[in-house]
């Protein structure tokens, strides 16, 4: 069992995401300092530092929070339909979330340092992902490809849709977009 975080450590990862949700609104990734960071979270550059190595480091923390709590939320929703219901129910919540940060995802998208960051959530989403196609072939619940394989290609397919999404908002809805996501989710799960 974890051991829950001391309260101190809790409330300077909370201010340090608070900042950095902040910052990302207005400025690119690559042009935040940690020193602005630290500034804005009221938190100590040597505190910074005995929890991250550095920004990217950082980053990834802040990719692992953002995506907790996201599929915390969904949780609930997975005993309802059909075994593609959990990874529908994701892109949902992946499109809210765009349409709900829309500033911060803009910005992200102009960083130079996209490809990375790019990089860093997609290997958080093929673990998270990669774990309940486990978690489906281990119940016996037959899918067109291996659980790795299924990861990797809903991940490629959701962050690529995602991108097209936030581009041409304008050309499909939210819901007509989750629709033909369903057919295809469908087709994938051979039971």
């Amino acid at each position: 069992m974890e051991k829950p975080l001391d309260l101190r450590i809790q409330k300077t990862h909370t201010a340090l995401m608070d900042a950095f949700w902040h910052l990302l609104e207005t400025k690119r990734f690559e042009q935040i300092t940690v020193n602005e960071l630290c500034e804005l979270a009221m938190v100590r550059r040597a505190t910074f530092y005995k929890h991250f190595a550095d920004k990217y480091e950082f980053f990834t923390f802040f990719v692992q929070s953002v995506q907790s709590d996201f599929l915390y939320r969904i949780v609930p929703t997975e005993q309802e339909g059909t075994a593609s219901s959990p990874y529908i129910h994701i892109i949902r919540f992946a499109l809210d979330f765009l349409d709900e940060n829309d500033a911060l995802v803009r910005s992200l998208m102009k960083s130079t340092a996209f490809p990375l960051l790019l990089d860093i959530v997609s290997e958080q989403i093929i673990r998270d992902v990669k774990e309940r196609f486990e978690k489906d072939w281990d119940e016996g619940k037959e899918l067109l490809l291996s659980p790795e394989l299924m990861a990797f290609s809903y991940t490629g397919a959701l962050l690529n849709i995602l991108r097209w999404w936030i581009e041409h908002k304008e050309q499909m809805s939210k819901e007509e977009i989750v629709a033909q996501m369903r057919k295809v989710f469908d087709k994938l799960y051979a039971a």
